[in-house]
């Protein structure tokens, strides 16, 4: 079966479309067959931006609701080779507002996309969780464990996406939790200190020019999400621009931007390490990254330093491209749906009770 995942991040930047080809025979056969990105109209972003910071009437939501959902569908019409070829779709929507086990919307009406696409479209996938007491976040883990099977040694994937998520897993054995931020507050503090300039620091190299602020880094590092046990899931409901002008100490703003950025960079991936070692079972051995922090070579430089003992890769590494991960979870998620198969998702969400993820809208 060809199935699209379709996943926009809290970046609000772009949509991913990822089409993937699925079989069941001994088991569950998942094969990449294509990708592709589409921006989000600046006119929709700036009131996506709007309402994420809690900005919009509620009518300027509902309008929004469906703007997002035409948007999707005039991108599907454009995919004049794919368009035929896809049986089903799943569709994770623009996440608005998200706090684990209390609420969380995904925007983009449905229906527009279905007819377009004469198919069904799987969408709302996380309030199942969340009416049944989970986090209803994150949910890639369980594609990464569809892709790294049952390995003997301790397997990590980690998403670095807006946020950062980790995948453990050993043997059956699975545990996943978000870390913290990933590109979320370099994203922003880029463009608050170039009003709007640069969108993002495009292989880390500004903060490759800085030297990161120790003092600011200790601050940073004590805020209470990070000390919270798993499961836990977080957004940019807690790391937003206010996460940076409340939690810095002063001589923070004191620094060069360049400095600034380095800082930031140091607590996204001493977050990270730290939570390693915090939360996770065992040590790892070997972890798999995607999302486009990936391409931040900065960042991605100081990971290898400070995870001296672990094998790093990326998810290329096993014949997946690091932006199409997300977009095939939900794909993945779709065609369970359909399957009306139940999902543990105890060690992930904190859902003690097989859950049913996602909404049907079509036929």
């Amino acid at each position: 079966m060809i199935i699209l995942g379709i996943m926009s991040g809290t970046s609000a930047d772009g949509v991913d479309y990822v089409w993937i080809n699925l079989e069941v025979n001994t088991a569950l056969e998942i094969q990449f067959l294509h990708q592709e990105h589409r921006p989000i109209p600046k006119n929709i972003k700036t009131k996506i931006e709007a309402a994420i910071t809690n900005k919009l009437t509620t009518y300027d939501l509902a309008l929004l609701n469906y703007d997002i959902g035409k948007m999707h569908a005039a991108h599907f019409k454009s995919f004049k080779a794919w368009r035929k070829k896809t049986q089903l779709i799943g569709l994770h929507g623009q996440t608005i507002f998200h706090k684990g086990q209390v609420a969380t919307w995904q925007m983009g009406e449905p229906t527009f996309l279905s007819l377009e696409a004469q198919a069904p479209v799987i969408f709302n996938f996380r309030a199942g969780d969340v009416a049944l007491g989970g986090h209803g976040a994150p949910l890639a883990p369980i594609f990464h464990k569809a892709l790294l099977g049952s390995p003997q040694q301790p397997t990590g994937f980690h998403n670095l996406g807006g946020i950062s998520n980790i995948t453990y897993v050993c043997g059956d054995e699975i545990r996943a939790f978000d870390t913290g931020p990933a590109n979320t507050l370099l994203d922003i503090w880029l463009q608050h200190k170039t009003r709007g300039k640069m969108k993002f620091d495009k292989d880390g190299k500004v903060a490759a020019r800085g030297l990161p602020h120790v003092a600011s880094v200790k601050k940073f590092l004590k805020t209470p999400y990070l000390q919270q046990k798993p499961p836990k899931s977080t957004g940019r409901e807690l790391y937003n621009l206010n996460f940076i002008k409340t939690q810095a100490p002063k001589e923070f703003f004191k620094l060069s931007l360049e400095d600034q950025m380095a800082t930031l960079t140091d607590f996204t991936v001493l977050s990270i390490a730290e939570s390693y070692k915090k939360f996770l079972p065992k040590a790892l051995h070997t972890v798999y990254f995607s999302g486009g922090g990936t391409q931040n070579k900065y960042l991605m430089k100081r990971l290898k330093m400070l995870l001296p003992t672990i094998k790093i890769k990326t998810s290329v590494d096993l014949g997946w491209p690091e932006s199409a991960i997300e977009g095939a979870t939900f794909a993945l998620l779709a065609f369970l749906r359909v399957q009306e198969q139940r999902i543990q998702l105890e060690h992930i969400t904190g859902n003690k009770k097989p859950a049913l993820l996602g909404q049907i809208c079509g036929e």
